[in-house]
């Protein structure tokens, strides 16, 4: 079992020497050993549109094999947002699974060489019930709700050999039930794929003569703020007709906020949104006033686009927007939210320079540095157990 406790993903990870400098025969050393390190990732979300958590496994996974990691599993529901995700990906394995039932079975296929990485909560019981057949398993953890207080929860975060946390935030939950489990920061990484200049022209194009703030996120719980901003926007109305909100995303409280905005010209319901990139490079600015948040990828995406944003001092969002790149409100805070929305709507200097930033600070959040991160603590799991 690893043993190491860090606070800082920084400290785990040994000084990783440039490629370019490394002489021939040291970097067929370094491709050796990272080909020896088998990766089966498990994420069994059962939405069948991707949303955050699934996209981040996705970029962890291609990041890795851009590094140089090929044996690489993926465990995913047949009807789930990843099953079709890795079609130009030959060299990556998906097992299409109907449960967790036949995820287990999955994960015991031939021998124990494959560390087994969950990426979300039923993935972790998988992975669990998987030790007991003496396979190995690592844990990223994504949110900052409290592990429930049962024994079998509890045991499913002792018997991993690390628990990957995305912020302190969420170090601080696990650790107050918890407090002796190995845990390591990474955060997540921003989305490569490359906004569309054409379609952010046409969306531009449905909103003529607009300063467009945009949203993006599931609808699916009340912690992500969507009425505080919907409140914002009732009281920026009147003032500022020329401002439009655009909501990027679904859920089952979709109707409910529909309901809630029925009477205001300045809200637009944009739905789910294969594209999120391109909607978000059509924006003049960013609002994310999540009451409760683990990370919050989306804004990693966002700053490495180049676009200023408003959110709430909530969770891990501190952590990622820094008085240099963004501006922080209290939470649940829809007059706050609004004053700054106003700010900066007023002052297209500020924004350019909180973009500009934005941008510079997003360099700390590429799939590279993330999957190079991942790989050391693969290869520390694999050194602990040879």
């Amino acid at each position: 079992m690893l043993t190491f406790i860090l606070n800082q993903p920084a400290s785990l990870l040994r000084n990783r020497p440039n490629p370019e400098s490394l002489d021939r025969k040291k970097h067929r050393q370094t491709e050796s050993q990272n080909s020896a390190i088998p990766i089966c990732h498990i994420n069994l979300a059962r939405n069948p549109k991707l949303r955050g958590g699934e996209r981040q496994t996705e970029i962890l996974i291609r990041a890795l094999a851009a590094q140089g990691l090929p044996r690489q599993r993926i465990i995913v529901l047949r009807h789930g947002p990843l099953a079709d995700r890795f079609q130009d990906c030959p060299h990556i394995k998906v097992f299409k699974v109907r449960n967790r039932l036949s995820a287990l079975f999955a994960c015991l296929l031939g021998d124990n060489e494959f560390l087994l990485h969950a990426h979300e909560t039923h993935a972790v019981q998988v992975a669990y019930v998987a030790s007991l057949f003496r396979r190995n398993y690592l844990i990223t953890r994504h949110v900052t709700n409290p592990i429930r207080p049962k024994p079998f929860s509890y045991a499913m975060y002792r018997n991993a050999h690390v628990v990957i946390a995305l912020s302190k935030a969420i170090e601080k939950s696990v650790r107050h039930s918890l407090p002796d489990i190995p845990i390591v920061r990474i955060p997540n990484a921003w989305n490569p794929e490359l906004p569309d200049s054409n379609e952010v022209q046409n969306i531009r194009s449905q909103f003529t003569g607009k300063f467009l703030i945009g949203h993006a996120g599931a609808m699916d719980s009340h912690e992500k703020g969507h009425s505080v901003l919907l409140q914002s926007a009732r009281i920026m109305q009147p003032a500022f007709p020329d401002i439009q909100f655009i909501l990027l995303g679904s859920g089952s409280l979709e109707k409910e906020l529909r309901k809630q905005a029925k009477d205001l010209g300045n809200v637009h319901f944009a739905g789910w949104v294969r594209n999120p990139e391109t909607w978000i490079a059509a924006l003049d600015l960013f609002a994310f006033p999540s009451i409760r948040e683990g990370l919050g990828s989306v804004l990693l995406d966002v700053l490495h686009i180049g676009c200023a944003v408003v959110a709430s001092h909530a969770g891990g969002i501190p952590e990622i927007i820094t008085k240099d790149c963004g501006i922080l409100v209290p939470p649940n805070d829809a007059k706050a939210l609004a004053e700054q929305l106003v700010r900066l709507y007023q002052s297209s200097p500020l924004r350019q320079n909180l973009a500009r930033a934005g941008a510079l600070h997003s360099k700390h959040y590429s799939p590279e540095l993330m999957a190079q991160r991942y790989m050391e603590i693969y290869l520390s799991i694999r050194k602990s157990l040879a």
